[in-house]
């Protein structure tokens, strides 16, 4: 038996941070200035709300970055009173991964990062256990569709490879 060794090719594929984006303002971002509320008490005088997402990447990872408020009140008769309120910046780095069909991108979360204007981290364990558990299930929850890109991804990809391989690529 001859031993095939097929050759193997690392292509750069540069992702669309805008598709990312797109498929996060359409999914999770619905609320007005692209809002997203992730929780909310039946009086909504408790919330947790991100909005304004920036989308880069880092080491091969995705970074999103969000302004975050979260409050926890107590309704009162008609009126909300609140007992914590607390607004900084949410940072997650998200680990781009297809599915086997290559048709799917999910982006699950590997690292969070909560921090207040000045820069401190969050330490108040409610706050911190309502990013645990409505942010980051719902940041990780996002697909991105690849078969609508895909046209452009085949037309960047083939511009790396010899030129006799290309179709069957």
């Amino acid at each position: 038996a001859n031993n095939v060794v097929a050759d193997q090719y690392t292509i750069p594929v540069q992702l669309d941070y805008s598709l990312i984006k797109k498929a996060l303002i359409t999914q999770l971002y619905k609320g007005a200035g692209n809002t997203a509320e992730l929780w909310k008490d039946k009086h909504g005088c408790s919330y947790l709300k991100l909005s304004n997402p920036e989308v880069s990447g880092q080491n091969g990872l995705i970074r999103l970055l969000n302004n975050i408020q979260a409050r926890f009140g107590t309704s009162i008769g008609r009126q909300c009173v609140t007992l914590i309120e607390w607004v900084g910046l949410l940072e997650t780095l998200q680990q781009p991964t297809i599915n086997e069909a290559q048709s799917i991108l999910s982006i699950p979360i590997t690292t969070v990062t909560a921090t207040d204007p000045d820069g401190r981290s969050v330490s108040n364990n409610k706050i911190q256990d309502l990013i645990k558990r409505f942010a980051e299930p719902k940041l990780s929850a996002v697909k991105i569709d690849l078969t609508e890109s895909r046209p452009d991804i085949e037309k960047s990809v083939s511009e790396f490879l010899p030129k006799e391989n290309a179709a069957e690529i």
